[in-house]
């Protein structure tokens, strides 16, 4: 409600959300742009005498963006979601987790794309193998289960033990929404 009252406004860029709305007023949007500024300004991607983890936490987020955008995401949330679309659904999501753990698989005792520190190419792509795999309200919970299955999935628990308390405050949608300082 209050999200179609702000719209109606015209508070949403483009009309868009996620939006970030900064202490000065002005909301901005593009999760993708919103995660690099955040990213920058807390330490999680990398440093400009850094590249090299720069370059590992945009690969994981393109990597993410090849699949989300390749139609994976209206098969995730289509409301008829035939066998052939379930496969296919399930088979890109195991593609994609198999890219990813190929890369972390590289990194030896390091946890993370960029090696030892959390960037935001991992947050990127825990949030969503959280929202495709461990969510309790999937749309579509067979899949959900099956995406579960999939080998390489580990890096969701490795990102979710270092969240800690974070994790469960990004999942519980009755705590209040972060501020931005």
């Amino acid at each position: 409600e209050e999200q179609q009252k702000l719209k109606a406004e015209g508070k949403f860029p483009a009309g868009q959300v996620p939006c970030m709305e900064t202490p000065d007023g002005r909301m901005w949007n593009q999760s993708n742009a919103i995660l690099h500024f955040l990213g920058a300004k807390h330490g999680l991607y990398g440093s400009d005498a850094d590249l090299e983890t720069r370059y590992w936490a945009d690969w994981a987020i393109e990597t993410h963006n090849d699949l989300w955008g390749n139609g994976y995401y209206q098969a995730f949330f289509a409301d008829d979601m035939n066998e052939e679309l379930h496969k296919k659904t399930v088979e890109k999501a195991a593609t994609f987790i198999h890219a990813l753990q190929k890369r972390l698989s590289h990194n030896g005792d390091k946890h993370y794309f960029g090696g030892d520190h959390m960037t935001i190419g991992d947050i990127k792509v825990f949030s969503t193998l959280h929202s495709i795999a461990f969510n309790d309200g999937a749309k579509h919970p067979k899949i959900a289960e099956e995406i579960r299955d999939v080998d390489g999935v580990t890096h969701v628990a490795q990102v979710r033990e270092t969240f800690g308390d974070a994790y469960v405050a990004a999942v519980d949608p009755e705590l209040p929404r972060c501020q931005i300082e």
